[in-house]
């Protein structure tokens, strides 16, 4: 919702709980307040509606709508929270702790530079990047790949490239 600069947004929130319990002030940044409402109170939200159209001179309301919460505001929430298993545990995708491997419940493990060394060590990864190619081997990894990609650009441009190997030689030339 858009605000002017007499809102206050705690107050605000207050006005919004009365009507949708557990309703929770996401942002309130540059004239606008962004509220979560939980989707187990969609009956309340007309309530809502219409206590914020005639309270909203008071609380400094300019506008309001409601938007769905977007598959990208998923995805970065979902990302958030693993970030913060793996800072919490070390380790991603043990839920906090407790599994095999993992952090003792409230227990926060530190990671430290050599225990990750070891780790990287020990990676069937680490050769691939640390053995590198030379000379022939170089050479025909590197033709086979063009190899790969003309052949790829081929058959997604078929008639094209057919044009140009069957084109016959004008006269002339």
């Amino acid at each position: 919702m858009s605000r002017n600069a007499d809102c206050d947004a705690l107050a605000t929130l207050d006005v919004i709980n009365q009507v949708v319990p557990c309703a929770s002030l996401k942002s309130d940044a540059s004239g606008e307040i962004v509220v979560n409402l939980p989707d187990t109170q969609i009956h309340r939200f007309a309530e809502l509606f219409e206590t914020l159209d005639r309270e909203k001179e008071r609380l400094g309301v300019l506008n309001f709508g409601l938007s769905v919460t977007t598959m990208e505001d998923v995805f970065l929430r979902v990302g958030s929270m693993a970030e913060k298993d793996v800072c919490a545990t070390g380790e991603p995708g043990n839920g906090g702790g407790g599994g095999e491997g993992g952090a003792a419940p409230g227990h926060r493990r530190e990671l430290s530079l050599s225990s990750f060394q070891s780790q990287l060590s020990n990676s069937p990864s680490k050769r691939l990047v640390t053995e590198r190619l030379k000379g022939l081997s170089l050479w025909r990894t590197r033709m086979w790949g063009l190899l790969v990609k003309r052949v790829i650009y081929a058959s997604r441009r078929w008639i094209l490239y057919t044009v140009m190997v069957c084109k016959c030689p004008s006269s002339g030339m």
